[in-house]
């Protein structure tokens, strides 16, 4: 029997709902911005215990770049939802990327792994061309993962503020006022947390990642 591509859903993960509605999206080229140069449709990320991010696709892991994924973890847009722990308190949180959809989900290491596996195995189509303007066709696929540091800087330099804007524009109803704000608009507080432009009202606490590097660190001899 020829193997069926994979449900997260079915594989306890769990889509990463957006304040705005529907669920989270990541990015035109946000797997090639961390690291990922690979062309499986599913790839994970999480974090290590020095905050560096690990890259995956069930072939193989590697260290990814720091700054686009905090870049990514941190915005308003994707904040909240991380906020809900969509883990379910797992100890080695994981968000998985399908690259056709553009979908992100959670889940804990293991399930993840787990799913990640069931999916090298099965066929997949190759990731649609994206609809939306992307920074990748600006900087170029092609340095993505260039191992030239000069290089990797400039594709950084070049694609990084276009997936801020990308980010920016994505609606984020404000919980406390209900007013309609695009990501972009919110401030941050002293402690970092999104702040409503129309009620000043701040809202969620530390990302998931944030909370486990200082269970971790605390927990460190």
């Amino acid at each position: 029997m020829r193997p069926t591509t994979p449900d997260p859903d079915r594989h306890r993960l769990t889509p990463l709902p957006a304040l705005g509605g529907g669920v989270v999206e990541a990015p035109p080229h946000f797997e090639a911005l961390v690291g990922y140069s690979g062309d499986r449709r599913y790839v994970s990320f999480h974090l290590r215990l020095d905050g560096r991010p690990v890259v995956g696709d069930g072939l193989a892991e590697r260290v990814g770049y720091h700054g686009p994924f905090q870049t990514w973890s941190h915005h308003p847009s994707v904040w909240p939802s991380l906020s809900s722990d969509a883990s379910k308190g797992d100890p080695e949180p994981h968000v998985v990327l399908d690259r056709f959809t553009r979908r992100v989900y959670a889940g804990g290491g293991e399930d993840v792994r787990q799913f990640l596996s069931r999916a090298v195995g099965a066929p997949q189509p190759s990731p649609p061309l994206p609809t939306r303007p992307t920074f990748g066709e600006l900087a170029g696929d092609g340095l993505a993962d260039d191992p030239d540091p000069v290089r990797r800087a400039e594709f950084e330099r070049v694609a990084g503020p276009r997936m801020v804007e990308w980010l920016d524009a994505r609606p984020l109803p404000c919980p406390s006022c209900g007013a309609a704000v695009d990501a972009g608009d919110y401030g941050a507080g002293a402690d970092g947390r999104p702040v409503c432009p129309e009620c000043g009202a701040a809202f969620y606490g530390p990302p998931l990642f944030d909370r486990l590097a200082k269970v971790r660190n605390s927990s460190s001899p």
